[in-house]
């Protein structure tokens, strides 16, 4: 989101000057959002129930945020493009948080995987097919290639792969078995940090 920072700090003012409103507080939630300030979220959704009751799309972008803390991002993807355009939340800022969080799961999935079949791509990044998502990725540099039973694999560019450990190591697969097993320890932190951030 282009002048994330500028919004914030005018719709800050707002709050401060006692002239903020629901669309206001909205659109700070979505910057905040796209900046990954999502303990200033959390204040700001607290402290909105001492100015006003908050809307139903500043309580949908809570939920968002929420997810991301947990560090579910395929379920923050899923759950901002469930949330319906209004005069508060328009398609532009649905676009741009959108956005935000794919490129953020892009890299996530640069990092973690050496190839990735396209309907797992999907599935990451909210989308509903292998070519959508496909499409977002080779917007980020990555590659198609056809391995065996002529499946459909993508591959993060060059530069992510120098980044990843080398031959030996634990680099997980979305085409081997480690895939339940990446799953079900990523299940496991996500849990565990929202236990934490409930206790406080």
């Amino acid at each position: 989101m282009e002048n994330a920072l500028s919004i914030i700090q005018s719709c800050e003012e707002k709050e401060i000057m006692g002239t903020s409103s629901n669309p206001n507080l909205v659109l700070e939630m979505v910057a905040l959002i796209c900046l990954d300030e999502y303990e200033h979220a959390r204040h700001l959704y607290r402290r909105t129930g001492s100015i006003m009751p908050p809307s139903s799309e500043l309580f949908s972008l809570w939920s968002v945020t929420k997810l991301l803390i947990q560090g579910n991002i395929p379920a923050a993807l899923k759950s901002v493009s469930g949330i319906i355009v209004t005069n508060y939340f328009s398609e532009d800022m649905k676009a741009a948080l959108l956005t935000s969080l794919q490129r953020k799961q892009v890299n996530v999935m640069a990092r973690s995987f050496v190839n990735i079949r396209c309907d797992v791509a999907a599935h990451l990044l909210g989308v509903c097919s292998g070519d959508e998502a496909s499409a977002i990725l080779k917007e980020q540099g990555w590659t198609q290639r056809v391995g065996e039973n002529s499946e459909v694999y993508l591959e993060p560019p060059t530069t992510f792969k120098q980044e990843l450990p080398t031959s030996g190591s634990m680099v997980p697969f979305a085409d081997s078995k480690n895939t339940s097993a990446l799953k079900q320890m990523l299940e496991t932190i996500s849990f565990l940090e929202y236990q934490k951030f409930n206790s406080n």
